[in-house]
């Protein structure tokens, strides 16, 4: 077991310093990111906490940098006190630490007594990247996540450590008596409720997920400010479940769902795949949907037999995931038929059209990568500081 009383070391000079309280289901983490080379050393606070916690914070940063006075920038993810409250403290003690934040976040954090000299938009870095001249190798890069939970809300990518700091986006409530700091399959529950309750919509979520899996050089370990470290294959595994899982104004959607659209949904699922039993041997179906396999996305939405095709919810994706199944089929004629048979059925029953299938190949989706630029003046004379 970890001793969480003391200064933990997660990552290459990357240590939380936060506390974990074995009464509270909802922990808060901090982490201290040390910086070192060229005859420099930068010290970064990451999401700096809640002013309760000051004191087991000041202590775990003054075992890694002497004193918390040492901190020369802090990022703030978002205005909660519980995540940034503490900055009031870090700046009176070191007037020239600089805090980073987004410009819809600073308007609500200047409000902790921050000097208004001391902040830096983080969108105002080249490509949105920091690149520190302790080393080439040193570049934090910001990743937008708005709306996850707050429209100034970001992530910061430590692109040496290639840890995903993400505040309260995939962050849970820890499951009782449970202080790890590495999430297992027992923080889904948590994670799940913490996401339903804080999240406005999985839209949202979903965005920030798509980047993260379209970035160059993809994260090894996603941080939250909340709850427990996400990596390895639980990282991947629960990213999958948020992605398709409702928050928020979802859940009061799907609530409100009829069950008139529901028939519809099903009604236009067993035309198309009459269509492809008509055109299709039987054995080709059963390897084109899979039925056997229990990660195929599509059993999640449907319930596939050889009388036909029922859908258990969001008639909408499950639509999507069906012409999925067909988008880099050799037949391109069949994946046509269906394609347009969904597009009328969709406008005839005045429902969402499925967009992304029916005009877009994944590949036009991906994002391409940039190379980053030199450092900025700025960059370079906090650095030498």
């Amino acid at each position: 077991m970890t001793d969480l009383t003391r200064t933990v070391e997660v990552a290459e000079n990357t240590f939380w310093v936060s506390q974990r309280d074995p009464h509270a289901l909802l922990q808060t983490n901090t982490y201290l990111r040390r910086f070192q080379g060229n005859g420099k050393q930068i010290n970064y606070l990451i999401d700096p906490g809640p002013s309760e916690f000051f004191p087991d914070i000041s202590s775990k940063v003054a075992n890694v940098i002497d004193d918390i006075s040492h901190i020369n920038m802090y990022s703030i993810n978002h205005q909660d006190p519980d995540v940034g409250m503490n900055s009031t403290f870090i700046a009176r003690m070191n007037p020239r630490s600089v805090c980073l934040c987004s410009e819809d976040t600073w308007r609500l954090t200047r409000f902790f007594e921050i000097p208004e000299n001391s902040y830096k938009n983080v969108y105002s870095f080249p490509e949105k990247r920091m690149h520190l001249t302790t080393d080439p190798h040193h570049v934090l890069e910001i990743i937008p996540t708005p709306y996850c939970h707050f429209v100034g809300a970001f992530a910061v990518y430590d692109r040496q450590t290639r840890m995903l700091f993400t505040g309260d986006l995939f962050g849970g409530l820890n499951p009782a008596g449970n202080m790890s700091l590495y999430a297992t399959e027992d923080h889904w529950d948590g994670i799940r409720t913490f996401h339903e309750i804080y999240m406005p919509t999985r839209q949202a979520v979903r965005r920030v997920i798509d980047t993260i899996y379209a970035m160059e050089l993809p994260p090894l370990a996603i941080v939250p400010q909340h709850g427990s470290i996400l990596q390895g294959d639980i990282m991947h595994d629960f990213l999958k479940r948020l992605y398709d899982l409702p928050m928020g104004l979802d859940i009061e959607k799907e609530e409100l769902t009829s069950t008139k659209e529901i028939r519809t949904y099903n009604l236009i699922l067993s035309k198309l795949y009459d269509v492809v039993q008509k055109r299709l041997d039987a054995s080709e179906v059963e390897i084109l949907f899979d039925t056997t396999n229990p990660h195929q996305q599509l059993l999640e939405y449907v319930d596939i037999s050889p009388t036909g095709m029922q859908v258990k919810k969001e008639g909408s994706r499950a639509l999507e995931l069906f012409l999925q199944r067909f988008s880099g089929y050799h037949d391109k004629g069949l994946f046509n038929e269906l394609r347009s048979l969904a597009l009328k059925e969709t406008v005839f029953y005045r429902l969402p059209l499925p967009m992304d299938m029916l005009y877009n190949s994944p590949q036009s989706l991906q994002e391409t990568a940039t190379d980053p630029l030199e450092d900025d003046a700025f960059w370079n004379s906090l650095a030498t500081t």
